[in-house]
């Protein structure tokens, strides 16, 4: 009891089941008795639950440590905890918080115990890291998650070894946090390690190591290198059918990331067809109302949107909104995520008042739910300061992404790209405001960081070159506005070809900006005519008015 964390200690985690029951309830009952340990109401689990005195907890764990008993009843607080905590968040969230404050306690208590214990103790000690790391990582808290991971990838590297399973595994969820940390090049390079060692070590048509690189095409994706994300896809897919089958789980999951880079690269028609295609399967074996097929059936939902269906896949959302309310509740994850969906499509078919209200609702939710701090929070309150801009309602969207700005400063970091897509609305809603030099500071800002971060040909860098051109237009600089919008569009139809969605917005700009110097030339070529004929009238009208005087 006295190396885990004095609160809210579950009667399990001290294994009644280990002892005789009567000598256990008998001990307990004298500590109880003494007021040493103290029983607190349940908190929603279905154990007992106390706390033990503070003072108590540092004089057994000060008395222990000078007794031969130290590391076995560590080794006993350590099995019991990692036995009791899941494996995955969202499978118990009750117990997972419960055990969490255990876990901490237990891996504080002698930080250089891992490397000093027998191997099996060490091992477990990485396997309790990681379940922390994936607690962190569920709820938001992406850099204090890569910290219990890369500590749990140190220990296994050392006990284990760099080329065994359960190392590659941690590897690839370290690359996973990179990922939502948005370090796309550290989790590429990352996932590119884990291919290597998967196929020297696994071979290279290993189920893991067919998915490992089926994560290496995702963070390509998000990094904007579609080419080679699709090349190593459709080399995956040929394989995952030929060895695993058309039917099989890993296959069908590649052939969505395949589908969302051809979302991403602006070919909704194909997109169509492979979401489509792997939404049928989805649904003969796992059923409508399981999450891989509700998931794969929103992204088709999302590509007819874009392909024009949008008053068909309103209703559809509409629909399963009340549905997911009625089921749920409007405190649900699945609520939220449905209620965000839909305030982004009625905002984008121009109901932008419904969209706020049901944002603000939304953004309220999340923060009692979720926290203010969890990036998933973030992400709807940006969506908000976007509906609000929308409506020019630029005061407010102003006040909404200044406050989301630094709050994602500090839980995503400065260059995190959700941080410069924050940054960078900002910069527009100054530019509306008439506030050029603020403006021109933070879309320069969010033009660097995406340069370094994501490089210069991501769509994301695209999109502020472009935002920079539209500042310079407005502040008169026409030239540098046309250098700007021209670089935006030849490389965007370079990047993603001449029909994506993008491209015509850039190709327009640069058209219409065009067009607006030729014919202010021609205007002021016109003009300059003109007065030169008026000049030139007026001299011949004076000349002749004074030769008469002069003749006179």
């Amino acid at each position: 009891m006295a190396f885990l964390d004095p609160q809210s200690i579950p009667i399990c985690l001290l294994r009644p089941d280990a002892h005789e029951p009567v000598k256990f309830h008998e001990a307990l009952g004298i500590l109880k008795a003494f007021s040493l340990v103290t029983h607190v109401s349940d908190q929603g689990y279905t154990e007992e639950i106390f706390t033990l005195h503070r003072l108590v907890r540092l004089a057994v764990l000060s008395w222990m440590r000078i007794t031969d008993g130290f590391q076995e009843a560590f080794k006993e607080a350590l099995y019991s905890v990692g036995a009791l905590f899941p494996e995955e968040y969202d499978s118990d969230p009750i117990l997972s918080q419960l055990c969490l404050p255990h876990a901490l306690a237990i891996l504080s208590v002698d930080q250089t115990l891992g490397s000093r214990a027998a191997s099996e103790t060490g091992i477990t000690i990485a396997r309790l890291q990681l379940k922390v790391g994936s607690h962190m990582h569920y709820i938001g808290a992406y850099v204090a998650a890569l910290d219990w991971h890369e500590k749990a990838l140190a220990l296994r590297v050392s006990l284990l070894g760099e080329d065994h399973s359960e190392t590659m595994k941690t590897m690839s969820n370290i690359a996973r946090i990179f990922y939502h940390l948005g370090k796309y090049d550290r989790a590429i390079l990352m996932s590119r390690k884990i291919t290597d060692l998967g196929t020297r070590v696994l071979g290279a048509e290993d189920r893991l190591t067919l998915y490992y690189f089926s994560e290496l095409a995702d963070n390509l994706r998000c990094q904007g290198e579609y080419e080679e994300a699709d090349c190593i896809l459709r080399r995956i897919v040929d394989l995952q059918r030929r060895i695993l089958g058309n039917e099989h789980i890993d296959t069908l999951d590649s052939e969505l990331r395949q589908a969302n880079v051809y979302q991403h690269r602006g070919d909704y028609e194909k997109a169509k067809v492979v979401y489509g295609k792997v939404l049928i399967l989805y649904r003969r074996n796992y059923g409508d109302d399981h999450h891989i097929t509700k998931r794969c059936q929103r992204q088709l939902e999302f590509i007819l949107w874009r392909l024009g269906q949008k008053d068909n896949v309103l209703q559809v959302w509409q629909e399963e909104y009340e549905r997911v309310v009625e089921k749920h509740g409007v405190e649900h994850p699945e609520t939220l995520v449905s209620m965000c969906d839909l305030a982004i499509a009625l905002s984008e078919a121009g109901r932008h008042e419904e969209a706020e209200i049901m944002q603000t609702r939304n953004l309220e939710l999340r923060e009692k739910v979720l926290g203010l701090e969890h990036p998933a929070t973030l992400t709807i309150m940006n969506d908000l300061g976007i509906t609000l801009f929308e409506q020019k309602k630029y005061a407010e969207a102003e006040r909404i992404q200044s406050r989301c700005l630094t709050l994602s400063n500090k839980i995503l970091g400065e260059e995190h790209p959700e941080t410069l897509r924050v940054m960078s609305l900002l910069g527009r809603i100054s530019r509306q405001l008439g506030r050029y030099e603020e403006s021109e500071k933070l879309i320069i800002q969010a033009l660097e960081s995406r340069k370094k971060v994501l490089g210069e040909e991501h769509p994301h860098t695209l999109t502020s070159i472009n935002n920079l051109g539209c500042l310079r237009k407005d502040q008169g600089r026409n030239g540098d506005a046309l250098d700007r919008f021209q670089k935006a569009y030849s490389i965007t139809e370079r990047v993603l070809g001449p029909d994506h969605p993008e491209t015509v917005i850039y190709r327009q700009n640069f058209d219409g900006l065009s067009r607006e110097i030729a014919e202010g030339k021609s205007t002021a070529e016109r003009y300059k005519q003109l007065t030169n004929v008026l000049i030139i009238g007026g001299r011949r009208k004076w000349w002749k008015s004074n030769k008469k005087k002069s003749c006179g």
